[in-house]
């Protein structure tokens, strides 16, 4: 929950009404993964923001806490976390996740609304094609691809799907972020 507390902070306090933060992880497996998980919830909570655990992305018009319209979804990272060594069953893994996650968020998001989705660049995150994936949802279309940049998120840390003690990823200029 780092980037959404790096949004509400950036928002300034009690301005966070309006996010809604959500984890595939329940509850207890993030604070297994992730030691700073309580505190970034904390104050994303404090901030008036609504946080979600056990949301599958995939499929987020079944959670009925998840109130349509949103205005902007961001997918931060996506990655199945597998394990796959297969490099060719990883990308299709992958790019299953991603396809899935924005045919489902294209019906949570308003008409005039933005999904956001970053990706690290090189292989194998290249071959998940992620632009050319929102062209198989009808009501989708790229509107721009650009650098992410971490470091205009204070606070934010790019984790990798096992948790911290699978590492943070600290390369985070080799980032882009396609909406």
């Amino acid at each position: 929950f780092s980037f959404a507390k790096a949004i509400v902070e950036m928002l300034g306090p009690g301005k966070g009404a309006n996010i809604t933060a959500t984890a595939f992880d329940t509850r207890k497996e993030m604070k297994q993964k992730y030691e700073d998980a309580a505190e970034n919830v904390s104050m994303v909570k404090a901030s008036g923001a609504q946080v979600y655990y056990g949301i599958d992305g995939t499929r987020l018009e079944v959670h009925s806490e998840l109130t349509k319209p949103y205005d902007l979804i961001v997918f931060n990272f996506p990655h199945v976390g597998l394990g796959i060594k297969d490099q060719e069953l990883n990308v299709a893994a992958n790019q299953d996740l991603v396809a899935k996650f924005l045919e489902s968020s294209a019906l949570m998001c308003s008409t005039k609304g933005l999904i956001c989705v970053s990706t690290k660049k090189g292989d194998p995150y290249d071959s998940w094609r992620v632009p050319l994936l929102g062209l198989r949802v009808p009501s989708l279309r790229l509107k721009n691809t650009v650098a992410f940049d971490p470091g205009s998120f204070p606070g934010y840390a790019h984790r990798r799907t096992a948790g911290t003690n699978g590492g943070e990823d600290e390369s985070g200029s080799d980032n882009d972020i396609m909406a």
